[in-house]
């Protein structure tokens, strides 16, 4: 993808991730997609890729949600809000 095509997507909110009033929120078009509030995180780990990065979210529920960071937007949430709960080993 192109240093243009990037910015193209940032500024339309494609695959972007936000923190807004404790929750996490996904956009993957123009609106919000999915959410989670951080309170229900119980763990998480990052495995990384050459184009984007795989986040594996372990919920109170019991619920593995993964999503696709591409712009690392995602893992600077975590790791300023709940960098405690990191893993070294992707969750099963």
């Amino acid at each position: 993808m192109s240093k243009l095509s990037r910015l193209f997507c940032r500024a339309l909110k494609i695959n972007i991730f936000k923190f807004k009033e404790g929750h996490i929120i996904h956009y993957r078009s123009f609106r919000c997609t999915e959410s989670i509030r951080l309170a229900d995180i119980v763990s998480w780990s990052v495995q990384y890729g050459m184009l984007f990065d795989d986040v594996s979210i372990y919920l109170k529920d019991g619920r593995l949600v993964v999503w696709e960071d591409e712009y690392n937007d995602l893992l600077e949430i975590l790791r300023t809000f709940a960098g405690k709960l990191e893993v070294e080993h992707p969750i099963p």
